[in-house]
C-alpha cells in the first residue's frame, strides 16, 4: 500500500508461487529505511520468524508521527499540481468502504487535489497506479499477439 506495488508480483502463477516460498521481493528505493525494515520483518518466509502484531505497534515506522502520504515519495504526482481526477476511479473509491459522508464529487475531488483528506489521495494514487499497470500489461498482451 505504501507503493501500489504488489511484494509478489509475477503474470506466471508458478512463478507467483515460487518467489512467495522463496519470499524473493524488491523493495522500492523510495520506501525509508524504518519501513524497509517493517516490510522485512513482516514478509519472512518462516512464520515463526515474522514480526508479531505487538512488535509491529512498537516498531519505529508505525510509530511515527508524520503523516501516511509524507512517508512515500510517489505521493508527488498526485500532490505536485491539480490533476483531473479520473470519474472511473472516483466511482470504483466511493464503492469501497470508506467514509465519504458528507462528501458530494466535487468535494472529494477538491479534497484529493488540496489534499485535505490524505486517505482520499492515498487511496486514489494507488487506484491509478493499479489502473495504469493494468492497461500497460493490456497493451503488452496486444502488442506479442500481433
Amino acid at each position: 500500500m505504501l507503493t501500489g506495488t504488489l511484494p509478489f508480483d509475477e503474470e506466471h502463477i508458478p512463478k507467483l508461487y515460487q518467489k512467495i516460498r522463496e519470499c524473493k521481493y524488491s523493495l522500492p528505493p523510495i520506501l525509508s529505511e524504518p519501513a524497509k525494515d517493517l516490510i522485512f520483518r513482516m514478509l519472512q518466509g518462516d512464520p515463526m520468524n515474522r514480526i508479531t502484531i505487538p512488535e509491529i505497534k512498537q516498531h519505529k515506522w508505525f510509530n511515527n508521527q508524520i503523516n501516511l502520504f509524507q512517508s512515500i515519495d510517489n505521493y508527488k504526482y498526485v500532490y505536485g499540481n491539480t490533476i483531473e481526477v479520473d470519474q472511473n476511479i472516483l466511482d470504483f473509491m466511493k464503492s469501497l468502504d470508506i467514509n465519504f459522508e458528507g462528501y458530494d464529487d466535487e468535494k472529494i475531488k477538491s479534497s484529493i487535489n488540496s489534499r485535505e483528506r490524505k486517505e482520499f489521495c492515498i487511496i486514489y494514487e494507488f487506484l491509478e497506479c493499479s489502473k495504469n499497470k493494468k492497461q500497460m500489461n493490456e497493451k503488452k498482451l496486444k502488442l506479442k499477439s500481433k
